[in-house]
């Protein structure tokens, strides 16, 4: 790295002085570390650098495979010597064209020039370990193929070069950055990466409902969170129900070979299975079917009278994983003839004190709720029925007997 030269923004904030810069994949191999000790003791570092390796094989995948793959800023310490910088002279553009003013030109006088390593500078990662070690292990394993094979051989990283001081209080100091960065950064929300996400398929077709869907049009919320406001009397559910659904109903599809799962034929094909659920469903159970096709009953009246499991997140994707299961096994039919008799009432024959208590939900017993659902509709074995027993009697804490499997 001796004498090379990058252009650079430079800037202030509080009592960092940083350098922002590109780095190519090759320069960031040669120079930048993953393992440097800042921690009170070594074995703390240790556990980092363990940790490190758990996601590093993700990221490569992403650099490898992703033709629009974008990272933010590398934050690189650098200590032992210290680069040199020089300023550019602007004072040619005072009066030209682009009208600058004197206070214009002295801040951009600061703040833009070049650095030039030394060569004797040391350099380690002290936010974005993950992604140097992932760029490093691609180069390593592409950089004797040929220049246009190398994937990342034009990649240009945005680096941004802070001065840290090799001592207690250096070190201390460094930390605390480290922190900084990571404690207060706010994550996205669940809500927000459904509506963003474009590489989990599930989301994806969760905004295709939304967007196209003929039967949801302005009944879907949009929620930071999972729960549905139990006020809300004008949406059917929420995206990240949908996404939930999804997931339950992804096992019914497969991804078509030499595809990422993003692509569109395995979307329209998710698509195409997610649409048929909710038809069948909408078709078959009577409290849907009220709902969107009669247009007899209301939302309000659905979940806050009729107290509908079906209306309900929860319910929604113990549903999804009732079809899932029958429609794995070639037997939807069943649901089909028998699913309009289970009694989806939280207070109801079938879900009171399973899933209803005192007038709360008790969604721990989903598990032991979907295999109810299967028991009533005649696909669960002898031994399963035995063991759904004695689960339904301890979730119901009454000693309650299993209804009787329904009939036609």
């Amino acid at each position: 790295m001796k004498g090379t030269l990058f252009p650079c923004l430079r800037g202030v904030m509080g009592d960092w002085v940083y350098y922002s810069a590109l780095m190519t994949a090759e320069q960031i191999a040669a120079s930048i570390t993953t393992a440097k000790s800042i921690r009170e003791e070594e074995k703390l570092e240790d556990f980092l650098q363990r940790r490190l390796r758990d996601r590093v094989k993700k990221i490569a995948r992403y650099l490898k495979s992703t033709q629009s793959r974008f990272f933010n800023a590398i934050i690189v310490g650098v200590f032992d010597s210290v680069p040199d910088w020089f300023e550019f002279d602007l004072k040619a553009m005072h009066g030209k064209r682009l009208d600058v003013s004197p206070v214009e030109l002295g801040a951009l006088h600061e703040s833009m020039g070049l650095l030039r390593m030394t060569g004797k500078e040391k350099m380690f990662a002290i936010d974005g370990q993950h992604r140097t070690k992932a760029i490093c292990d691609v180069w390593a394993e592409q950089k004797e193929l040929p220049q246009a094979e190398r994937v990342l051989a034009s990649d240009q990283f945005p680096v941004v070069f802070v001065a840290h001081i090799d001592d207690l209080a250096g070190k201390k100091r460094t930390r605390r950055l480290f922190s900084d960065i990571n404690k207060r950064a706010v994550p996205v929300s669940k809500g927000d990466l459904a509506i963003i996400d474009e590489d989990d398929i599930c989301a994806i077709v969760a905004r295709r409902l939304y967007a196209g869907y003929r039967r949801f049009r302005g009944l879907i919320s949009l929620t930071e969170v999972s729960n549905l406001d139990p006020h809300d009397t004008e949406h059917f559910t929420n995206l990240l129900t949908l996404v939930k659904v999804n997931r339950k109903l992804k096992s019914l599809y497969r991804k078509r070979r030499g595809t990422s799962e993003s692509d569109e034929v395995n979307v329209s094909a998710l698509l195409s299975i997610a649409v048929s659920f909710y038809d069948f469903m909408i078709e078959h159970l009577p409290d849907l079917r009220s709902f969107f096709i009669d247009k007899s009953i209301s939302l309000k009246a659905l979940r806050e009278k009729r107290l509908s499991l079906l209306f309900r997140p929860v319910g929604l994707v113990l549903i999804a994983s009732l079809y899932q299961r029958l429609s794995a096994r070639g037997v939807l039919d069943v649901l089909a003839q028998l699913g309009r008799k289970i009694d989806f009432a939280l207070n109801g024959a079938h879900f009171d004190a399973l899933m209803w208590n005192k007038g709360r939900m008790e969604v721990k017993h989903n598990r032991t709720a979907l295999l109810l659902c299967l028991h009533l509709l005649g696909q669960l074995s002898r031994a399963e029925t035995d063991s759904l027993g004695e689960q339904y009697s301890v979730a119901t804490k009454d000693s309650r007997q299993l209804p009787r499997p329904l009939t036609k």
